[in-house]
């Protein structure tokens, strides 16, 4: 049996480059140098699976703008328990040992970002392909 190796997951993310603040808060800085490259890696995954949610694609076919799309999904996402529980473990399932032990001292602030990265995500990807 092989074990989670730290390189090897980390190998597997994307680089992105954020400029650093000088005073950053420890969540700021866990979903810069984690949650970020993770929900970038894992983009067409979520991307489908969100796809197989028929509320995503009526939505967007009722609204004008990306921000009301936002705004309307938000309420829809934050209410489908199994569904954000999902969207939560395909990033969080990327973790190492040690950023799961991270995660798990803070997980609900976390969790919340990773739902707000998600969302926005989700209408920078969906609402352009209202038009087409």
């Amino acid at each position: 049996m092989t074990t989670r190796k730290k390189e090897a997951l980390n190998a597997l993310r994307p680089f992105i480059d954020i400029p650093q603040k000088e005073e950053i808060s420890f969540e700021e800085k866990f979903q810069n140098d984690t949650l970020r490259p993770i929900i970038k890696f894992q983009h067409d995954l979520i991307m489908a699976y969100v796809k197989l949610q028929p509320n995503f694609l009526s939505i967007l076919a009722r609204v004008a703008t990306k921000e009301e799309y936002i705004r309307e999904i938000k309420p829809f996402v934050h209410s489908q328990t199994n569904f954000k529980n999902q969207l939560i473990g395909i990033v969080v399932g990327l973790f190492t040992e040690e950023e799961f032990a991270i995660y798990s001292e803070a997980s609900a602030d976390l969790n919340k970002r990773i739902i707000q990265m998600i969302i926005q995500r989700i209408g920078d990807t969906l609402f352009p392909l209202k038009n087409n």
